[in-house]
């Protein structure tokens, strides 16, 4: 894949380009490029990658350290469910786009500790594939892979505290409440489970 600079992938996503970090979720949510996704760099990144953008869609990747590795690794796993059009990654990262005097977005983040036990006046959003039945008590339930389509859906009155089984599907969701402009907190360490054990 080849660097990109800030100019180069500014352009690209003004041109409809997704734009992935594949950085880890606590590094997302301190700071991330404009209309980005979380979605970390393992075994799981191509999965989560198909249940939010659709084929055919071009992609720019933001990479953790050492990008060259992380390029190959993200390719392959991207070609390999049929991505192939990924115009590169932005050489030197979240900071070389700051340094470029480009503007960074951020939200906070939480601990499912932080939330069991103080579900009452939040709103919860839970974006697991599979909740079972009797969820957490008043939450909104809505699956990662529906939620690009039903964005419009959610209330934009007051925070939204994304949820999921252990904090991965939230960074990736949160990132996607954030772009819409909906404040958001995102659980990003442990989950429903730690919810529901405690009422």
């Amino acid at each position: 894949l080849r660097p990109l600079t800030p100019n180069m992938v500014e352009g690209l996503a003004g041109g409809g380009a997704q734009i992935v970090d594949g950085r880890d979720r606590a590094a997302f949510a301190a700071g991330h490029l404009p209309d980005s996704i979380c979605d970390e760099l393992d075994e799981r990144f191509a999965s989560l990658v198909g249940e939010v953008v659709p084929f055919g869609t071009r992609l720019v990747l933001v990479l953790p350290e050492p990008a060259e590795e992380a390029a190959r690794e993200a390719a392959v796993q991207l070609l390999r469910i049929g991505y192939d059009d990924i115009a590169g990654y932005l050489a030197g990262g979240v900071d070389a786009w700051a340094a470029a005097g480009r503007p960074l977005r951020s939200f906070r983040t939480a601990d499912a500790a932080e939330l069991a036990g103080h579900l009452d006046g939040r709103r919860v959003l839970d974006v697991r594939p599979d909740r079972p039945e009797g969820g957490i008590p008043g939450s909104l339930a809505v699956p990662l892979a529906e939620l690009p389509r039903r964005i419009g859906e959610l209330p934009r009155d007051r925070e939204i505290w994304v949820v999921c089984g252990s904090g991965r599907r939230a960074a990736v969701a949160a990132g996607l409440v954030d772009r819409a402009g909906i404040p958001v907190t995102a659980v990003i360490s442990g989950g429903a489970q730690e919810l529901l054990a405690h009422p």
